[in-house]
């Protein structure tokens, strides 16, 4: 299997990259939970890019290869499938409008990251490159084959497409409340009271059926990833995702 083509970001670029720590108010969109919109129309949390912004700014402009200009120079590198399966590198969950990048690089620089690259889909993977469903299909190799595995914060848990994450690695770290930064979006979203409730059916359809949403949902409140079978379970996902 030749696979696709592969890109890793090196950990230290992403950790100084002044683009995404500079605070910055951040933009309401409608597709924003009522309890993120509420945090943030309250004027107290600030933020940088989201992964939303990254993905209209960066990737839907006129420069195909924008994503390129958020880094310095050779913070990127391209591998083979073969030759990306080899590598050490992190992985990281984290729920779309949920967190900032300013709260992402502040915990990853307190967890002495013991790995050179990290794969992470808003800049790694070419969201208009043509074999883009063959990298999405292989997201349980991507995040199983991790050496480390980061999660911000429990409301992932109510994602579909997260718990697919989550069900695919190994020995995962969870960074919640304690380790965000108190002043940033993720630490507002998980002491709020409403989180619990608000966060259940958010983007839903991002898994098959209740069947499986019910499998990972239960794997994740024991924090046990390593359910027998689940492995042929994603590839039926991704065969009907894909479609």
């Amino acid at each position: 299997d030749s696979g696709p083509q592969m890109r890793l970001l090196r950990v230290d670029a992403l950790l100084n990259c002044s683009v995404l720590t500079t605070v910055q108010k951040m933009q309401v969109s409608p597709k924003m939970s009522d309890v993120v919109k509420s945090i943030l129309s309250s004027g107290d949390t600030l933020g940088s890019l989201t992964s939303h912004q990254v993905l209209a700014d960066y990737w839907n402009s006129d420069a195909e290869s924008s994503v390129d200009t958020l880094f310095r120079q050779g913070a990127f590198v391209d591998l083979s499938w073969s030759d990306f399966r080899k590598a050490s590198y992190a992985v990281l969950t984290y729920g779309w409008a949920t967190i900032t990048w300013s709260d992402i690089i502040s915990v990853l620089k307190e967890a002495r990251m013991g790995v050179e690259y990290v794969w992470i889909d808003i800049f790694c993977l070419g969201q208009n490159a043509t074999d883009k469903m063959d990298v999405i299909e292989r997201s349980p190799a991507i995040y199983g084959g991790a050496k480390e595995y980061h999660v911000f914060g429990k409301v992932v848990a109510s994602r579909g497409w997260c718990t697919c994450e989550l069900a695919s690695a190994r020995n995962p770290v969870l960074h919640t409340t304690g380790a965000l930064p108190s002043n940033g979006l993720a630490h507002k979203l998980e002491v709020h009271p409403s989180t619990k409730t608000e966060f259940q059916g958010f983007e839903l359809a991002e898994f098959f059926d209740d069947s499986d949403r019910a499998k990972v949902r239960k794997m994740i409140e024991t924090q046990n990833f390593s359910v027998a079978n689940f492995d042929a379970e994603m590839r039926h996902f991704f065969s009907i995702f894909g479609k």
